[in-house]
């Protein structure tokens, strides 16, 4: 696959990661992540790890985060493709309602990387860890 065909088709899995996210759909939305999938959170809040390896490690993090997300709603979404073609740098801004009855408001950086079958292979997201209060 040419490198531009791979940098639209990973900027399309981008798109549809952020609306199965709006859309609570978690099980369509972890069939992006790739097998042995990683993801780094430099700056993580007290309760969450910074390093999560293997997509098993993901669900069950993931499975357990949206439990307390009443709605999830994506904002200020923008997605860069970059120069290696499997490496994608997107921005948002996270708000969301939680089922505390408190709000997760958030802007976040993410580089995503790409395996062959562009399935997300590994994220670094950064994002402020002062913002965070899921479950809380």
């Amino acid at each position: 696959m040419h490198d531009d065909d791979r940098r639209r088709r990973n900027a399309e899995t981008m798109r549809t990661w952020f609306r199965l996210q709006q859309e609570m759909n978690l099980d369509a939305w972890l069939e992006l992540w790739a097998e042995d999938a990683s993801q780094s959170i430099p700056y993580a809040p007290a309760g969450l790890p910074r390093a999560i390896t293997g997509k098993r490690t993901l669900t069950e993090l993931y499975r357990s985060l949206f439990t307390n997300f009443k709605e999830i709603n994506i904002r200020d979404l923008v997605i860069d493709p970059l120069h290696d073609p499997d490496r994608v740098l997107v921005r948002w801004h996270t708000h969301a309602p939680l089922t505390n009855g408190e709000t997760y408001e958030n802007d976040l950086i993410g580089v995503f990387e790409f395996d062959a079958d562009g399935r997300i292979r590994h994220l670094t997201e950064y994002l402020d860890p002062t913002r965070v209060n899921i479950g809380g």
